[in-house]
């Protein structure tokens, strides 16, 4: 079926030539204009200015107001980007993936730097402590400062940021 009585110039009120439309491609464009008067309602709350209800009409102004309000935050984002004050979601992630990344090799590392050092103050604590000589042995000591490591990041695994 063809758009606006099936003529084949342009529409005078658009200036655009007219489309055929299928029931699917109808269906699509009342969606996409639903989720535009859907948008200028919920920018217009956002600046504390008064949406039309659900259902309602949106008037010529409030839809001129809501496309202002949209051009201005888009500059602030603009301008925020170029003085690198807001970077990109994506960029984001993978800088907190790459930072968690190495705090985890390094408490996954440290039990092996660290255990020797305990142990020999450990036993000279306890012989310190007794007056008897104890030793405790460095491979048993980071076996289990691992163990603990280990368990500590995989309760720390369980956070996600959520970037929204």
């Amino acid at each position: 079926m063809r758009a606006h009585g099936g003529q084949a110039g342009g529409d005078a009120g658009t200036g655009r030539r007219a489309v055929d439309l299928g029931i699917g491609e109808d269906a699509d464009v009342l969606g996409r204009i639903g989720l535009a008067v859907a948008a200028v309602g919920d920018t217009l709350r956002e600046q504390g200015l008064s949406a039309p209800a659900v259902g309602g009409g949106t008037t010529f102004l409030q839809a001129k107001t809501a496309n202002e309000v949209l051009k201005a935050q888009e500059r602030r984002i603009r301008l925020q980007k170029l003085k690198g004050e807001l970077i990109e979601r994506a960029r984001a992630l993978a800088l907190v993936f790459r930072l968690a990344r190495e705090e985890r090799d390094a408490w996954v590392n440290w039990p092996a730097r660290a255990a020797a050092l305990m142990a020999a103050e450990l036993s000279a604590s306890c012989a310190d402590v007794t007056g008897q000589q104890i030793t405790v042995e460095p491979a048993a000591m980071q076996k289990v400062l691992e163990k603990h490591v280990r368990a500590h990041l995989d309760e720390l695994a369980e956070v996600r940021p959520d970037f929204r």
